[in-house]
């Protein structure tokens, strides 16, 4: 497959977000993760890719230790990340929402649409293994037409990846890890 490109729009996972903030605090990944890095690192300096990101993973930022480093490397990262075009959500969260647990401006609780997308992405990954996770609302973010996302980038194999082509199937959305998209790109 070879991505229609002028500008890329890719979505990435708060995995990367902790892979970027380790590269630019100078700790190098372990062995086999050093290919996933670089070619992360790639994605991010191309002229022809746009990076976005989500509310969801400030929220995993934030289910992290509030002294912690991964957290104090991670939130920063997004922060500059989502400056260009934050991803609109495409699902609401409750009051008793077991992801959010904490406040923030970036994090709203309501969203214009229905939870009807998250709710088939559920209905599809939660049987197959991914059951505590925010994945399903990545991929229903992915689904909202405003937000024109091109490819989900991850490195979560274990769960969202090893699925990709079912997403692709049922849900129409592309998941790539950061070596394939790059070896689309020119």
């Amino acid at each position: 497959m070879r991505l229609n490109l002028g500008s890329v729009r890719v979505y990435f996972d708060n995995m990367l977000i902790t892979y970027l903030a380790n590269y630019e605090e100078g700790r190098p990944p372990v062995d086999h993760l050093r290919p996933t890095v670089d070619a992360l690192v790639a994605i991010v300096q191309h002229d022809d890719v746009e990076i976005l990101v989500s509310e969801e993973t400030l929220i995993e930022i934030g289910r992290m230790d509030k002294d912690s480093s991964k957290r104090m490397r991670n939130e920063p990262v997004y922060r500059r990340l989502k400056a260009g075009n934050p991803v609109h959500r495409n699902a609401g969260f409750g009051w008793s929402s077991k992801y959010v647990g904490w406040w923030s401006e970036d994090v709203g609780w309501d969203h214009d649409g229905t939870n009807e997308d998250l709710d088939r992405v559920e209905a599809y990954l939660v049987p197959v293994g991914n059951v505590d996770d925010m994945d399903p609302r990545y991929i229903a973010n992915a689904m909202l037409a405003d937000n024109a996302i091109d490819v989900f980038l991850t490195y979560d194999k274990k769960t969202i990846w090893r699925h990709r082509a079912e997403i692709k199937e049922r849900f129409g959305e592309t998941v790539m890890t950061p070596e394939e998209l790059l070896q689309q790109l020119p």
